[in-house]
């Protein structure tokens, strides 16, 4: 059961105090004196210099601005406007809501929602919770990671809300208790684009976000680049939601060392996010993870991908049980 005390609400609303520290995914509304280009980045985090600030050719005006429109970003939006903000912007690198790695990702990892009660399971957010914490040592953020359990449920239920059917696949990772939920739906992020602007949420594609302005050691807004126009985005509240850096290959040398690592998301996960953060004054994790394909095997020979599965669409009514086994790939 979901604690009481916590709701999407709070959950958003505190998401300054306890995401801050980690790059990339926090919301900035008030955090330290931004460093200098001059100034580099962390070594730990291979980052390099950043550029500097252009004059814009367009300036607009936001109640909140988010960066990044995969899955944290569309949800951050849901909440914002359901909470009723007036002008929410979700700003991205992608050029459209087929473009980004919630689009091709085939499941999420839930217990306590309506596809597992229909089958008895009795696997409660606690023991999930438990689990992971565990299984990650105790070496990541333990409050944040038992916060995001906790919402997990009304994640499924958002999206299901929006148009991405899910399907029980079972227990994927050997867990011991069935868990997964995938996406049925193909090319999800299109209903789930359709709710935002049906809601009032603005997209603007094809916008990679360059810096995080800040004035007074709080963050006002955000400056993105969409094609030859540089525009200033003035915001009450700043979300950082991008991807990681799997794509960056200079970042990976420097955190991992010299072994070899198979992107499996989005070509445009290239570290910026982490980038924006930490220039802006945020604090970077001391924990570095990798999302290991405990599935496919994937390797630098391999020609498929986790992404381009599918799953068969059920016949029968939505969180409906739908059995399915991936086809093995070849090694």
């Amino acid at each position: 059961m979901m604690e009481k005390g916590l709701s999407r609400r709070n959950f958003l609303a505190g998401a300054a105090a306890d995401i801050v520290g980690v790059a990339g995914a926090g919301m900035l509304a008030s955090c330290g004196t931004p460093r200098k280009a001059d100034e580099g980045q962390s070594a730990d985090s291979g980052q390099t210099e950043a550029a500097a600030l252009k004059e814009p050719t367009s300036t607009r005006d936001a109640d909140i601005v988010i960066v990044g429109s995969g899955a944290a970003g569309c949800l951050a939006a849901y909440e914002a406007a359901k909470l009723g903000v007036d002008k929410v912007l979700v700003v991205t690198k992608s050029g459209n809501a087929t473009n980004s790695n919630f689009n091709a990702i085939t499941g999420a990892y839930a217990v306590e929602t309506e596809g597992t009660k229909s089958i008895g399971q009795d696997y409660s957010l606690v023991d999930m919770y438990q689990r992971m914490i565990s299984f990650a040592h105790w070496t990541v953020n333990a409050k944040l990671l038992r916060d995001c359990v906790m919402l997990l449920p009304e994640n499924i239920t958002i999206l299901q809300e929006m148009g991405a059917e899910t399907a029980i696949l079972g227990d994927r990772y050997n867990a011991g208790f069935t868990c997964v939920h995938g996406f049925v739906t193909t090319d999800k992020g299109i209903p789930v684009e359709q709710a935002l602007t049906g809601m009032g949420v603005e997209l603007l594609y094809d916008a990679p976000t360059t810096h995080i302005l800040m004035q007074d050691d709080k963050a006002v807004g955000i400056q993105c680049e969409q094609g030859k126009d540089v525009i200033n985005v003035n915001a009450k509240a700043v979300l950082a939601c991008t991807g990681g850096y799997m794509a960056n290959e200079e970042m990976l040398k420097q955190v991992y060392g010299n072994m070899t690592l198979c992107n499996m998301g989005s070509e445009k996960n290239t570290g910026d996010g982490q980038r924006m953060v930490l220039e802006a004054g945020g604090v970077e994790d001391r924990i570095h993870g990798l999302g290991m394909n405990d599935i496919y095997g994937m390797n630098a020979k391999s020609t498929i991908s986790v992404f381009s599965m599918r799953i068969p669409s059920c016949s029968s009514p939505s969180m409906a049980v739908c059995w399915s086994t991936p086809t093995a790939s070849a090694s």
